[in-house]
C-alpha cells in the first residue's frame, strides 16, 4: 500500500472511532447538541439492583462510670454555753457560845510531871472569856513518865514496867492559847506533843513532833480525858467535842459529835510496801530500803538498796504510809507528800507520770490529821471529820459514788466522824466517832463487812461491829481493835487470816480466837499480826515466806508467837515481810528479803526477826 492509501486508510479508522464515541456519548446522554442526527439508538434496559447490605450489629452497652466519691462532713456543732451558777445558800443561824479555856498545871497533886487543865464552860457575860466562875467542868493532862507501866485492872495482872525511854526521853503534851486569827477565827488553843530530848521537862519547840488546834466554836463544848490504852499505847490524850444542846455548859455524853486523839509518839514509826519498807524518824525525816523500780524510796534514784537511804526533799513529817509501789508522808503543816509509781494519779499531784522519784505536794488538800495507802489509790482524813481519796477506782474505792480515777483528791460521799482510816488493795474503810465503821469498794470475799459480797461506790456500814478504837486493811480482809483488847475481822480467809481457827471468808466481823490484850494489829496481803500488852507478837495465816516469824513457813489459822520479839511497841504487815518497833527505837523485820526489803544488807529471806543495819533513833 503506498502512503495515500495509508493516509486514507487511517483516515477511515479515526472516523470510525469518532463515530462510535459520538454513539457512546449519546448513549450516556452526554451529547449536547440537536442537529439532525441519526435516529436514537434504543434505550438500554436498567441494571437490577444491587442486594442491599446487611445492618450492622448493635454496639455493646458502655461500663457504668464509676461512682462518685462522698462529700466531706461538715463542721460540728459549737458547744452549748454553760448555765448560770446555781445561789449560794443561805447562812445557817448562829448557835448558843461556848468558851475553853487551857491553863498550866506545876508538878504536883493533880500531875505528878506537870500538864495543862482543861477548862470549858459557857460565856454568861458575854465576854468571850472564861472566868473561873463561868469553869463547869475541868480535865487535866498530864505529862507521861519515862518507860511503859503495867496497867492494873480488868485485864489481869499488872504489867511489866516498860524499859525506860532512851536516854531518859520523855513524852510530853503542851498546851497555849490560840488567840482569833487565821487558824481559829474566834481562839482556841494549840496541843503540841513530843519527846524531851533534852531532859528538862519541858516541850521545847525543837522536841514538838506533832501539833493540832482546837478552836472554839459557835456552841461548841469540849471535854478532855486520858486516852485509852487500846488507841495510845504509851499514853496520850483524847478531846471530845460537840454542840451545847442544852445549854449546860458541859458536853454531855449524848452531846459528842467528834473525837480526836493526841498520842504520846513511838521513837519511829514504820511502814511497808510491797517490796520496801519506811520508817519516820522522830527527828520528822524518813529512811527507806528495799526495792526502787518506781522510786518509792524517794532518793532521786531507781537503784534497789538493802540498807535506809534518807528520801529527800520532806521534813517535819508526822506520818507515813506505803502499799504496793507508791509511799506518802503527813507534814506537820496539814498538808501530804507522795512519791513513787503514779499511773493511776496516787501521787494525788494532779499528773499521771510513771514515776516521780521524790516527793511532790498532793493538790488542794490540807488539814490532813492521817493518811493511808492502797494498791493504787491514797486517802486522808480531814480535820474536819471528813475523808478525801484520790487515784484508781475501779472497785469504787475512792467512795465518791463513781468509779472514776481522779488525779487529785475528791471527797467521799455521805461520810464524817472520821477518826482514823484504812486502805487495802481495793477497798477502803474509815473508822466512825461513835465506835462504828464504814467501809466502800470492792467486796468480792466480804472486805466490807455488811453481810454481803456486793460492791459499794459510797460508804457502808460494818454489820455487828462497836466499840471499836482502830482500823486495819489488809489485801482483801479487815480487822478492827476494840475498846477492850480484842479484835474482829472480816473478809478473805483462805490461810486463816482473820484469826478465827478457820478458812472460811466471812462478810460480817468474827472473833479472834483466843487472844486478847491488843495494842496494835497490823494486816499484809494475807496474814495479820498484834502486838500485846507484855510486848511481844503474834501472827496468823499465810506462811509462805516466813512472814509469820515463827522459824517456819507453816502456815496457821490461829495466832503463834513471833520467835526471840520483846519489847515491841508498834508492828506493820505487807504482803510476804512484817517488821516491828521497839522500845528501844530500833526497827526488826522478817519474811521475803528478795529486794533487801528486811534492811539487814542482804537479800537473804528470814523466818525470825532480824536488825535493820542502821540505828534509826536519833
Amino acid at each position: 500500500m503506498d502512503w495515500h492509501s495509508a493516509i486514507a486508510t487511517k483516515k477511515e479508522l479515526s472516523m470510525r472511532n469518532i463515530t462510535w464515541l459520538l454513539v457512546l456519548l449519546g448513549v450516556v446522554g452526554l451529547w449536547s447538541c440537536s442537529s439532525s442526527d441519526g435516529a436514537d439508538g434504543a434505550a438500554g434496559q436498567d441494571g437490577t439492583d444491587g442486594t442491599s447490605g446487611l445492618d450492622g450489629k448493635d454496639g455493646q452497652d458502655g461500663a457504668d462510670g464509676a461512682p462518685g466519691q462522698d462529700g466531706a462532713d461538715g463542721a460540728p456543732g459549737q458547744d452549748g454555753a454553760d448555765g448560770a451558777p446555781g445561789q449560794d445558800g443561805a447562812d445557817g443561824a448562829p448557835g448558843q457560845n461556848g468558851l475553853v479555856r487551857i491553863d498550866g498545871v506545876e508538878p504536883g497533886e493533880h500531875c505528878a510531871h506537870g500538864g495543862v487543865a482543861v477548862l470549858s464552860g459557857g460565856d454568861a457575860d458575854g465576854d468571850g472569856m472564861l472566868s473561873d466562875a463561868e469553869v463547869t467542868i475541868t480535865r487535866y493532862v498530864c505529862n507521861g513518865d519515862n518507860g511503859l507501866d503495867g496497867k492494873d485492872g480488868q485485864y489481869g495482872a499488872p504489867g511489866q514496867d516498860g524499859a525506860p525511854g532512851q536516854d531518859g526521853l520523855t513524852a510530853l503534851v503542851d498546851t497555849t492559847i490560840e488567840p482569833p486569827g487565821s487558824n481559829c477565827p474566834a481562839g482556841g488553843f494549840l496541843v503540841a506533843v513530843g519527846l524531851d530530848l533534852n531532859g528538862n521537862d519541858v516541850l521545847d519547840p525543837g522536841e514538838v513532833t506533832a501539833v493540832q488546834y482546837v478552836c472554839h466554836g459557835v456552841g461548841v463544848v469540849m471535854r478532855a480525858s486520858d486516852a485509852a490504852w487500846g488507841v495510845c499505847p504509851r499514853g496520850g490524850v483524847m478531846l471530845e467535842t460537840g454542840v451545847d444542846d442544852n445549854v449546860n455548859g458541859v458536853l454531855d455524853d449524848d452531846e459528842v459529835d467528834r473525837v480526836q486523839y493526841f498520842c504520846n509518839r513511838y521513837l519511829v514509826s514504820v511502814t511497808a510496801g510491797l517490796n520496801h519498807t519506811c520508817a519516820l524518824v522522830s527527828d520528822g525525816t524518813v529512811r527507806c530500803w528495799g526495792r526502787n523500780m518506781e522510786g518509792q524510796l524517794g532518793d532521786g534514784t531507781k537503784t534497789t538498796r538493802l540498807t535506809p537511804v534518807q528520801t529527800s526533799g520532806v521534813e517535819d513529817v508526822i506520818e507515813i504510809t506505803a502499799s504496793y509501789l507508791h509511799t506518802c508522808a503527813l507534814v506537820s503543816d496539814g498538808t501530804v507528800r507522795c512519791w513513787g509509781r503514779n499511773a493511776y494519779g496516787q501521787l494525788g499531784d494532779g499528773n499521771t507520770a510513771t514515776t516521780c522519784l521524790t516527793p511532790v505536794q498532793v493538790s488542794n488538800l490540807d488539814s490532813v490529821t492521817a493518811i493511808t495507802a492502797g494498791t493504787e489509790h491514797t486517802c486522808s482524813v480531814q480535820v474536819d471529820g471528813t475523808a478525801r481519796c484520790w487515784g484508781y477506782n475501779n472497785n469504787g474505792q475512792l467512795g465518791d459514788g463513781t468509779n472514776t480515777t481522779r488525779l487529785t483528791p475528791v471527797q467521799v460521799s455521805e461520810l464524817d466522824g472520821v477518826t482514823a482510816i484504812a486502805a487495802g488493795s481495793l477497798h477502803t474503810c474509815a473508822l466512825i466517832s461513835d465506835g462504828t465503821a464504814r467501809c466502800w469498794g470492792n467486796n468480792s470475799v466480804g472486805q466490807l463487812g455488811d453481810g454481803t459480797n456486793t460492791n459499794s461506790a459510797t460508804p457502808v456500814q460494818v454489820s455487828e461491829l462497836t466499840g471499836a478504837v482502830a482500823i486495819v486493811a489488809g489485801g482483801y480482809h479487815t480487822c478492827a481493835l476494840l475498846s477492850d483488847g480484842t479484835a474482829r475481822c472480816w473478809g478473805r480467809n483462805i490461810t486463816g487470816q482473820l484469826g478465827d481457827g478457820t478458812k472460811i471468808n466471812r462478810a460480817t466481823p468474827v472473833p479472834m480466837s483466843g487472844l486478847d490484850s491488843i495494842t496494835v494489829i497490823a494486816l499484809g496481803g494475807d496474814h495479820t499480826c498484834a502486838i500485846q500488852t507484855d510486848g511481844t507478837a503474834r501472827c496468823w495465816g499465810s506462811n509462805s515466806a516466813g512472814q509469820l516469824g515463827d522459824g517456819t513457813t507453816t502456815s496457821s489459822v490461829t495466832p503463834v508467837p513471833v520467835s526471840g520479839l520483846a519489847g515491841a511497841v508498834g508492828i506493820v504487815a505487807r504482803n510476804f515481810h512484817t517488821c516491828s518497833v521497839q522500845v528501844d527505837g530500833t526497827v526488826r523485820c522478817w519474811g521475803r528479803n528478795d529486794d533487801g526489803n528486811l534492811g539487814n544488807g542482804t537479800t537473804s529471806n528470814s523466818l525470825t526477826p532480824v536488825t535493820v543495819v542502821e540505828d534509826l533513833a536519833p
